[in-house]
């Protein structure tokens, strides 16, 4: 059975933000930038720009990205780093919009 968190291995860390960063395919849309790399495991990191006055908000669209991530875990390919970027016109989406746009960006990469 899946585990149902974002486990700490699962977490991309400085150096694995900096490869996916520089290695990465980038992909985008209106909300969100999405940077896919091929790599030995499954990893996830997630930023929200500075853009996003608040720490409050920022870490509400932390969390939701989080959430995206966790339910769809599964389906992404176990040999994919990825990192997801939003700014400040994430800021009035809900879970349900920021995830359809998560979810077809992960299609364009062929990550899913």
């Amino acid at each position: 059975m899946l585990c149902q968190g974002f486990p700490r291995g699962e977490r991309l860390r400085k150096d694995g933000f900096r490869e996916v960063f520089s290695k990465g395919k980038r992909l985008s849309s209106r909300v969100l930038a999405l940077y896919v790399f091929e790599c030995g495991d499954r990893k996830a990191g997630f930023v929200v720009r500075r853009s996003v006055r608040g720490a409050v908000k920022r870490n509400r669209l932390k969390r939701l990205l989080r959430e995206i991530y966790r339910r769809n875990r599964g389906k992404i390919n176990e040999r994919v780093a990825l990192v997801a970027v939003v700014g400040e016109k994430a800021e009035g989406l809900s879970l349900k919009e920021l995830e359809r746009s998560f979810l077809l960006l992960l299609e364009k990469a062929g990550a899913l």
